[in-house]
């Protein structure tokens, strides 16, 4: 992590746009939003080494959390990628991010099918309490699936539960 003034003042930079982008949603992001989105991105200041999208990714699924949802090395990446491989390079970095939302998060967020399950769950706060945007919920799913796919995997191959089904 940086020095809070150092990603303070990284985020006071980047303030007005992210504002602004906070009103929209993938359903009504144009292609002049998405040099904002970028520049809020590259603008973040907040991991003290060169790795970038995991850290700025977390920050602005706080900021923009209808738009950005928390990337991670161990499940968004691996799921989406088949390893959690990242080269420090912020502009390749923001590449990154944007294949995987057009390529995975915005297209799956927009199904009517998906929209109707999201709204169900985020009235059930009590139930859901990490579901706190349509964006998180989707990456919770994708965590859950990949720890029933390694839970099964591992009981197949004999893990730490001598080969017995999970319960």
């Amino acid at each position: 992590m940086r020095e809070f003034e150092d990603f303070g003042a990284s985020l006071q930079a980047v303030w007005p746009l992210a504002l602004r982008l906070q009103e929209k949603t993938p359903d009504n992001l144009n292609e002049p939003d998405w040099p904002d989105l970028r520049t809020v991105f590259c603008g973040i200041r907040c991991m003290a080494s060169g790795t970038s999208l995991v850290g700025n990714s977390k920050v602005m699924a706080h900021l923009l959390p209808n738009l950005i949802p928390p990337v991670d090395r161990e499940y968004t990446l691996k799921f989406l990628f088949r390893n959690s491989q990242i080269t420090n390079n912020i502009e390749g970095e923001w590449e990154k991010l944007r294949q995987i939302l057009e390529g995975f998060f915005y297209p799956v967020a927009q199904s009517p099918l998906f929209q109707s399950k999201a709204e169900s769950w985020l009235t059930q706060k009590d139930q859901f309490k990490w579901d706190t945007s349509c964006l998180k919920i989707l990456d919770n799913l994708v965590i859950g699936l990949s720890k029933i796919v390694r839970a099964e995997q591992k009981a197949r191959e004999g893990g730490p539960h001598g080969g017995t089904p999970l319960s």
